[in-house]
């Protein structure tokens, strides 16, 4: 069977019951040529032109997505066409086939001159796209067991694909358990009947946060094939741009809060999921709108006038790490226990969770001292007044070493209150920072991009 998830049922998917889902995923060439053979699949055979027969029957997914590229549509007619045709052509070859569960299939552009014609554009483009849709179908809640076929592949596309997954799965890992088999049988051979399918990886996967940021030049979309002016009045109409341009900053830092072990930061500056969606989504329509299709000597020719930058990937995993963390504790104002929620479900190395829980600790210790001289309740104050009333010396300068070395919870920058619990926030007042007055977001979001930037630089 053949179903395309629409926005509604993959939502419905992510409610599901269940501590664990299945995932199959597999990447395809060209199916009109397959023959029917014995896929040999653990104990089982399987009469098929497809591993898919085996992998659903034996599997049993909750979720099955093929990747093919568009090179292997006919009708260059117009790309609604050739969409449309080819998805046609798909859906009966797995209808002729003895499979048990739904199938998604999703296009991604490829490359190449053909007999039929030439498809022009930038290689990468299956990657970003292939990262675009797995977003939207992989389950952000559930622990997962994943299965990728890589049997019936095309080369550039099968690695592609998988990487676009691995790099989401490893983001994924950093909340639930993830598993990963990957398959390929036997080469095929005309003549051959009996193809034995082998498990070529099977790993569970460790998390990964996202270490590239967001880059000040906005390479969300590249010119490819259109004239210079075109390209800017195209980057001008596109109001996701001008937003994107705006936020960047926050969603670097608040990837680095991730990085870094700043849990106060990481719920200050976690983002806006609805706005960030619609412009990835915007992204892809502008995309879409400027392949054009050619005739060139008598061939037809798909032109892809744009191509994705490197800013559309990192976009994406930051929005998936979002929706991955959507359910922790986020807001500018949070309890002891909302930062020790963060820091459990987040921080999970044993170093870092320790660290954090320390400087927590440390403060609430202070909180709790000082509660006992205003009867359990105060408005909130600067950290760094708590501290002086300790006998503690302190600068009004904002110290970059110590917004590090104390997860995020500088003196100057940390203000904290108690009304029988303790709340931590960062101030609203200006603070001072290389020797200027300063909005506390802006020295957060300068601190932390910095340490991205710079990396270990940044800390002799």
């Amino acid at each position: 069977m053949l179903n395309e998830l629409d926005r509604g049922s993959i939502k419905g998917i992510h409610g599901m019951g269940g501590a664990s889902m299945k995932v199959l995923v597999a990447s395809w060439g060209d199916f009109s040529r397959w023959e029917e053979v014995v896929y040999k699949f653990e104990d089982k055979e399987f009469t098929s032109k497809s591993t898919l027969s085996a992998l659903c029957n034996t599997i049993k997914p909750n979720i099955t997505v093929i990747f093919i590229p568009d090179t292997l549509g006919r009708d260059l007619s117009s790309i609604e066409n050739l969409y449309k045709k080819l998805k046609e052509s798909i859906k009966d070859f797995i209808s002729s086939l003895d499979v048990s569960c739904d199938v998604t299939v999703e296009i991604v552009p490829g490359i190449g001159a053909f007999k039929h014609g030439s498809f022009i554009g930038n290689a990468m483009d299956a990657y970003y796209l292939a990262l675009y849709k797995l977003y939207k179908i992989l389950p952000k809640d559930k622990n997962l067991e994943v299965h990728f076929d890589v049997t019936h592949g095309l080369n550039y596309v099968t690695f592609l694909v998988y990487r676009a997954l691995r790099d989401l799965l490893e983001i994924l890992a950093l909340r639930r358990k993830i598993h990963l088999k990957a398959y390929s049988s036997d080469p095929f051979v005309r003549g051959v009947k009996e193809l034995t399918m082998h498990v070529i990886e099977d790993v569970d996967v460790r998390p990964q946060p996202l270490f590239r940021s967001l880059s000040s030049d906005n390479k969300y979309l590249k010119n490819r094939d259109m004239p210079k002016e075109e390209f800017g009045n195209l980057c001008r109409r596109l109001d996701c741009l001008r937003y994107l341009r705006m936020i960047k900053r926050d969603l670097n830092a608040w990837m680095g809060s991730i990085i870094f072990g700043l849990p106060l930061a990481f719920a200050s500056f976690y983002p806006d999921t609805i706005y960030i969606e619609k412009a990835i989504d915007e992204l892809v329509n502008a995309y879409m709108k400027n392949i054009e299709i050619v005739s060139d000597d008598g061939k037809r020719c798909i032109v892809r006038r744009l191509s994705f930058g490197e800013d559309f990937g990192t976009l994406i995993k930051i929005l998936f790490i979002a929706k991955v963390t959507e359910d922790l504790p986020h807001g500018d104002e949070l309890s002891e226990d909302d930062l020790l929620k963060i820091t459990d479900e987040l921080f999970k190395g044993g170093s870092v969770k320790y660290f954090i829980k320390n400087e927590i600790g440390m403060i609430s210790r202070l909180i709790r001292s000082y509660t006992v001289t205003v009867n359990n309740r105060f408005q909130w104050i600067k950290l760094r007044d708590l501290l002086r009333s300790q006998g503690r010396h302190l600068s009004e300068q904002v110290d970059v070493r110590n917004f590090f070395a104390h997860a995020g919870l500088e003196a100057n920058l940390t203000e904290i209150k108690s009304d029988g619990k303790s709340y931590l926030r960062y101030t609203t007042d200006k603070v001072l920072y290389g020797g200027l007055k300063n909005d506390p977001r802006e020295v957060i979001k300068d601190i932390i991009e910095k340490g991205l930037f710079q990396g270990q630089n940044f800390f002799k």
